[in-house]
């Protein structure tokens, strides 16, 4: 397992990924920049994969690039899901300041 912390001074947790976990890859199709670094947090197995080397593994090897394909929109559908539901919530902690003039009790999304 690997957890992903954001890069911008502040170490803050944004993910655990699980055993072959290919959303770290995303990088790789779109070439944006990172915005996490990945540290280990238990012994493993680490491939390096360069954008070229995929590219051309996709082009030789369509069934591969069907399954890797697909993992990338489960991966990006399940990231714009919790993205989704944490606009959602902040939207309704916006109106309950907004009608009261008072913060919104703080609640930990786990407890949510």
């Amino acid at each position: 397992m690997v957890d992903a912390l954001v890069r911008e001074g502040v170490e803050a947790h944004v993910s655990r990924t699980n055993e072959y976990d290919t959303g770290v890859i995303l990088v790789l199709i779109d070439r944006a920049a990172r915005s996490a670094t990945v540290r280990a947090v238990e012994n493993c197995e680490v491939i390096m994969i360069t954008r070229s080397d995929l590219m051309a593994l996709m082009k030789k090897e369509q069934t591969i690039a069907v399954k890797l394909l697909w993992s990338f929109v489960q991966t990006l559908t399940e990231r714009l899901r919790t993205a989704n539901t944490g606009v959602v919530e902040a939207r309704k902690e916006l109106a309950i300041v907004q009608a009261t003039g008072t913060e919104a009790p703080f609640i930990p999304a786990s407890e949510r």
